[in-house]
């Protein structure tokens, strides 16, 4: 997995994590 994808991921997990939906 690249940088970019790596961040992307962190992006949506702790997005997931700060607004559970």
């Amino acid at each position: 997995m690249t940088i970019y994808n790596h961040l992307i991921h962190c992006v949506r997990v702790c997005a997931r994590a700060l607004f559970p939906l």
